[in-house]
Parts: structure tokens; C-alpha cells; sequence
């Protein structure tokens, strides 16, 4: 996928790549927050799901992540941003490694 990331779809089925610059890990979930060219995304991981640390890929690697686009809004109803719904484990899939110097 491109730098567009705003062309999906709401609801729509998506597979995007991105580096991984952030892994948040909150109560109830986990966020992933990954860069396509400009444009910053999240992938948010199954309800209830708290992997361990060693789990998650390294800061810097390239990841695919397929799930469920939904759009995210600002105030003015104007489109800002992508969140991926991830529905398990498997739909994240590591392309390559971060390099060893960054």
C-alpha cells in the first residue's frame, strides 16, 4: 500500500505495511503504532490479549498488518487518520527485521 492510507475503505478488509516506532500497552489492550511514508497508523490488537513483551517485534521492524480498517475523525468530521482492528496474532506478520544500526 501506499502513502495514501486514507483511500480505505471504512469497514473494509486492509492489509498495510508500516516500521514499527511504538508498542502501547494499556489495561485492556495493546497498540501498535506504525509508520507508512508520513502517515502514522494504529493497530490495535484483540480485546483481552496482552502479549508478552518478547511477543511484540523490535522497534524499527517492517510489519504487515491485516485487519479491519476504521477511519479515525476529527471534531470537523474530517478523516485523520487509520486504526487497523486486528483480529489475532497470525494477522501480524514480520517482512523484515530493524537494522541492527538504528
Amino acid at each position: 500500500m501506499g502513502d495514501d492510507l486514507g483511500v480505505i475503505g471504512e469497514g473494509s478488509l486492509v492489509a498495510v505495511e508500516g516500521h514499527l516506532i511504538d508498542s502501547i500497552k494499556l489495561e485492556q489492550e495493546t497498540r501498535l503504532v506504525l509508520r507508512n511514508g508520513a502517515q502514522v497508523f494504529l493497530a490495535l490488537l484483540p480485546r483481552g490479549w496482552q502479549p508478552r513483551q518478547y511477543d511484540l517485534p523490535a522497534e524499527g521492524a517492517l510489519l504487515r498488518v491485516t485487519g479491519v480498517g476504521v477511519g479515525e475523525y476529527n471534531e470537523a468530521g474530517q478523516w485523520v487518520g487509520l486504526n487497523v482492528l486486528v483480529n489475532r496474532y497470525a494477522d501480524i506478520e514480520l517482512l523484515a527485521n530493524p537494522s541492527w544500526w538504528s
